[in-house]
C-alpha cells in the first residue's frame, strides 16, 4: 500500500503549499503529483518551485503556466512591474525554466496503477470537468485514455471530485490556493493500489467528504 499526494492550482500560495507538504509528511506520502497552475495570483511561486524541485514530485503545466510563458516579457517591462510582482506575475529565470520544461500531461505507474496527470483535461488546459459535466466529456476520457490509465488526476476547477467512469477513476484534489470563495484550499491523498481517494482541508487538516459519483 502506497500513498500518493495529489495537489493542483497552487497559484503561488506558499502557506497553502506548506500545509499540504506537512500533511503529506504526516500521512507518509511516497510521491506527489501536481496537476498544474503552480504560478500566478500569489507572490511565492519562486519559493514553491524551489521546494518542489527537492521533492519526489511529478508536475504538469496548467493554463496559468502558459499565460506566464506568453506574458512574462511584457510584465517585466511594465511600469507596474512591482505591483505585478505582488500578484505573482514576475518570476525568476530559474522558475521560468522550470515551467518551460513541464509537460502538458504525465503518466506515472505506482503500485501497478497507471496515473495520468493533466490540468483541465488531457486534450485542453482550459476545459472543465465537474461531477455534473455532460456525459460526453466522461465518455471521451474513458474511450481515449482508459486503455492507457487507471486514474486521471485533473485540476483547473478548484473543486474536489471523485468520479468513476467504468473502471476509470477521475480525480481532482481541489485547489491548494485558498484566497477567494471559489477556492477549496485542499489537497488529496490517493492510496494505491486500492484507488481510495481522500481530500483534506488545508486549514483544519481534517478529511472532507467527497462522494464517489458514477458516470
Amino acid at each position: 500500500m502506497l500513498q500518493l499526494g495529489v495537489i493542483a492550482d497552487i497559484h503561488g500560495d506558499l502557506n497553502g503549499f506548506l500545509r499540504a507538504i506537512h500533511l503529506f509528511a504526516r500521512e507518509q506520502v511516497f510521491h506527489i503529483v501536481c496537476a498544474g497552475d503552480i504560478v500566478d495570483r500569489g507572490s511565492a511561486a519562486d519559493r514553491i518551485v524551489t521546494l518542489l524541485q527537492k521533492l519526489p514530485a511529478t508536475c504538469v503545466k496548467g493554463n496559468h503556466e502558459y499565460t506566464m510563458l506568453r506574458s512574462l516579457p511584457r510584465w517585466r517591462a511594465s511600469a507596474r512591474s512591482a505591483q505585478l510582482a505582488r500578484v505573482g506575475r514576475i518570476i525568476t529565470d530559474d522558475t521560468l525554466a522550470f515551467i518551460e520544461r513541464l509537460p502538458d500531461t504525465a503518466l506515472v505507474t505506482i503500485a501497478g496503477v497507471r496515473v495520468l496527470i493533466a490540468h483541465g483535461t488531457p486534450w485542453s488546459d482550459v476545459a472543465d470537468v465537474f461531477p455534473d459535466s455532460r456525459q460526453s466529456r466522461f465518455t471521451r476520457l474513458r474511450e481515449q485514455y482508459g486503455s492507457m490509465s487507471d486514474v486521471i488526476v485533473l485540476g483547473h476547477t478548484h473543486r474536489p471530485m471523485h468520479v468513476r467512469c467504468g473502471g476509470l477513476h477521475i480525480l481532482n484534489p481541489g485547489s491548494v490556493y485558498g484566497v477567494t470563495g471559489r477556492d477549496s484550499h485542499s489537497c488529496g491523498i490517493l492510496t494505491l493500489p486500492e484507488c481510495r481517494f481522500r481530500v483534506f482541508d488545508l486549514v483544519s487538516g481534517e478529511e472532507q467528504e467527497v462522494p464517489i459519483i458514477e458516470r
